[in-house]
């Protein structure tokens, strides 16, 4: 690549990153949508935390279960713009661009320029980085996503360049992505195998240059995540990498059972008491070795079922990108590399499968599905020029052959956002008309919603309650509140 080439590279990349956020900003003011499942419960402990009320549920008692990073992050942008749904859309924004840096770095290293620029091109317009995020119900797959592969991007050029000071770097970022998503000390775990793995095939293999190598990364990754496990700790009496584990596990029993009525109940007790936490899900598992296994196949053969349209999809390419040409020594480290930032995901295979939780895989697929869409160009280029006897003439034609396959692959993911966001919005083109809501239900497992049963909102008009089973349920109707009315005739 010639000099100016290179020195264009910041500049290029900076403007597909701009790119990323507009179009991400653009989903977010033409696409409806709305705040649930556990975005709601994200936001009230962002405010809570920066309203001084420190990291507390809805009646004044210490959460245990979701990490405080992305409220944090959504509470400080929120006292910012002023408004919660808008701190959260913001965070999509602009972390669902900047994951386009650390992705650029790895693809670029591993592959090249060339599959680097489709790598970042397909992460942008891949569905599941960005309609989807905003129908899941979490909202932390870009922030997330983001710092994990900071951590990796750094962790790479740290370990081929030899600059040891840059892995304190990753384990800050994956210190900052366990704040987020606690499956981020997955990647933790493997980046030290990593790390090793790395050293000893340079025969860099001294004791005193791994212990620094190692211990920095440790060290930094300590200093972020500490202090939560500390507070875990204090309100628990245990110690905790998660306060999600065992409620995430038993819901995945009442789902694999059906049972869900059990899994509202769980849902409840994310709000629940410290005593809610006892219990070690390491003996649960070593309890039931057999159930523990069936298990973790049952939700592997759920996932290729939830997952089918990206895995059948990418697939062809991926085998493409993996095995076209042959491997050195160089070729297979980096390809263990990738392979080794998927691992930490097969955690969730024991407890339950959605779509969402395996998200932040994807930037690592579609490299992979680029360097495909490269190796069949480049085949596609040495075929013609065989059968025709002779190269191909013109810059144009070259490059219409050789990027072809990219482009029909770019073209098809593109054409996907459409009927992905109006998928995700088939509940609202129901046009519901009624709110139904057990009254016990709303006070004991939704306190934060509590408020309709004294001042709901105008949106609610209050249509009839009845008791059945010795609870009683209340039914609502929806209306277009006057305001709303009085704009438009206007």
């Amino acid at each position: 690549m010639k000099a100016q080439e290179k020195s264009n590279i910041p500049f290029i990349l900076a403007g597909v990153v701009v790119g990323a956020m507009l179009l991400r900003l653009g989903l977010v003011l033409t696409l409806p949508r709305v705040i649930w499942r556990d975005e709601v419960d994200y936001l009230l402990l962002g405010r809570n935390l920066l309203n001084g009320q420190g990291f507390t549920n809805p009646d004044g008692s210490p959460h245990l279960v979701f990490p405080p990073g992305y409220p944090f992050v959504a509470g400080a942008i929120a006292r910012l713009v002023g408004d919660l749904e808008w701190a959260s859309n913001l965070v999509y924004v602009l972390c669902g661009g900047l994951l386009l840096f650390p992705v650029f770095v790895i693809a670029r290293r591993l592959y090249g320029t060339p599959t680097a620029w489709l790598g970042v091109l397909l992460v942008v317009v891949c569905p599941a980085l960005s309609v989807s995020v905003l129908y899941w119900g979490g909202m932390t797959e870009s922030l997330y996503t983001c710092l994990v592969y900071g951590g990796l991007a750094t962790l790479l050029v740290g370990l081929e360049d030899q600059l040891w000071g840059l892995l304190p770097t990753a384990g800050l970022l994956f210190g900052l992505a366990y704040l987020v998503r606690p499956e981020a000390f997955g990647h933790v775990a493997m980046s030290q195998l990593v790390i090793l793995a790395w050293l000893m095939r340079r025969g860099i293999g001294m004791l005193r240059q791994t212990c620094l190598a190692i211990g920095g990364f440790v060290v930094a990754f300590a200093l972020v995540a500490t202090p939560y496990v500390w507070y875990l700790h204090t309100h628990t009496g245990q110690w905790l990498l998660t306060g999600k584990g065992g409620l995430t596990w038993e819901f995945g029993e009442a789902l694999m059972r059906g049972d869900w009525a059990a899994t509202d109940e769980i849902a409840g007790r994310l709000w629940g008491k410290p005593e809610s936490f006892q219990g070690s899900l390491v003996q649960k598992i070593l309890a039931d070795p057999r159930g523990f296994a069936r298990r973790v196949l049952r939700n592997a053969w759920q996932l290729r079922y939830e997952a089918r349209a990206y895995l059948y999809g990418l697939f062809p390419w991926i085998i493409l990108a993996l095995f076209r040409t042959p491997w050195d020594r160089r070729r297979a480290a980096h390809e263990a590399f990738l392979m080794a930032a998927l691992i930490p995901f097969s955690v969730f295979l024991a407890f339950h499968i959605e779509v969402r939780f395996f998200a932040p895989a994807l930037p690592v697929l579609l490299l992979w599905t680029a360097q495909g869409a490269h190796e069949l160009g480049h085949w596609l280029y040495q075929t013609v020029t065989i059968w025709r006897g002779r190269p191909l003439v013109g810059c144009r034609t070259t490059a219409l052959v050789q990027w072809g396959p990219a482009g029909v692959l770019v073209l098809v993911l593109v054409s996907l956002l459409p009927l992905i966001a109006r998928a995700a919005q088939a509940a609202r083109a129901q046009k519901a008309g009624y709110l139904v809501v057990d009254e016990a239900e709303l006070q004991r497992l939704r306190p934060q919603m509590a408020f309709l049963l004294e001042s709901p909102p105008p949106e609610l008009a209050f249509v009839r309650s009845f008791e059945g089973g010795g609870r009683r349920t209340r039914v609502y109707r929806f209306v277009v509140p006057p305001l709303a009315l009085k704009g438009r005739s206007e």
